[in-house]
């Protein structure tokens, strides 16, 4: 994946920029993964005080949201 000029009409000064277009797709897994998670509002401000709940309030969002999308592959 090429970078991004933006319509630069000359290049950009100084050091080339570190792209690793592997190293970007697990990121931009992860970071939709926790974007689907903050839907969760009690996951998101974490109500629960025992780390044990916690947990288990991810392991539920987790499953709703593979649900919804096996569902919706149907």
């Amino acid at each position: 994946m090429a970078e991004n000029k933006r319509n630069r009409k000359s290049k950009k000064r100084g050091r080339k920029r570190l792209f690793d277009a592997e190293v970007y797709k697990r990121r931009f897994t992860s970071e939709r993964t926790f974007a689907w998670v903050d839907k969760f509002r009690a996951l998101l401000l974490r109500f629960e005080r025992r780390d044990a709940y916690f947990l288990g309030g991810h392991h539920i969002a987790f499953a709703m949201i593979n649900l919804r999308h096996l569902i919706d592959a149907q």
